[in-house]
């Protein structure tokens, strides 16, 4: 196999001068500034050598043999090459996009993740403010029964001594009656 800096040359009498020839082509997507080279080693394979690596393609000894199958073999190449391009337009796209939903989705969590802390702290607020409301109504119905407690012994008290006057008052009225005035 060649590597990325040398091409095989075939010496075998058996191959063809087609196929001892290593082709040189520039890979074109719009892209990408990638140079392929094909290249023929003894076994009739056909493989691409860019600088993302290799790309082995097996190709039959009679397809090699005449120029107009070279011609349809370079074509293949091209189109092949042209789509691979556009796939690779096409992922780094895909990756693009990949990346900034992933920031989004990573934004959205922070946001998320604070508003449920927020949530979390206004739910512990609102269980303290209940929990005062609960002992200041506690407080305040207290407050509520004792003063109606205190109402009614003063209320109790009230009749009790208005009753007491109004004895006093009828006995004074008795004693005014039997010792008269003494005035």
């Amino acid at each position: 196999m060649a590597t990325q800096t040398e091409q095989t040359e075939v010496s075998d009498s058996s191959v063809s001068p087609m196929q001892q020839l290593s082709v040189e082509k520039q890979l074109q997507p719009e892209t990408s500034n990638v140079k392929p080279q094909y290249d023929l080693n003894n076994d009739g394979i056909v493989f691409a050598v860019s600088e993302q690596g290799k790309i082995n393609i097996s190709l039959p000894q009679d397809m090699l043999a005449s120029e107009s199958q070279t011609k349809r073999e370079a074509f293949l190449c091209d189109q092949f090459y042209k789509q691979m391009g556009e796939l690779c337009d096409q992922l780094k796209h895909e990756k693009q996009q990949l990346t900034q939903s992933q920031t989004l989705h990573d934004a959205m969590k922070r946001r998320l993740d604070r508003t449920l802390e927020d949530n979390k702290t206004a739910k512990s607020a609102l269980n303290e403010l209940e929990s005062q409301l609960k002992k200041a109504e506690e407080a305040l119905d207290s407050t509520k029964s004792n003063y109606t407690q205190q109402l009614n012994i003063m209320t109790e008290h009230i009749c009790t001594l208005n009753e007491q006057i109004a004895k006093a008052e009828t006995q004074l009225g008795k004693y005014r009656e039997l010792f008269g005035d003494l005035q």
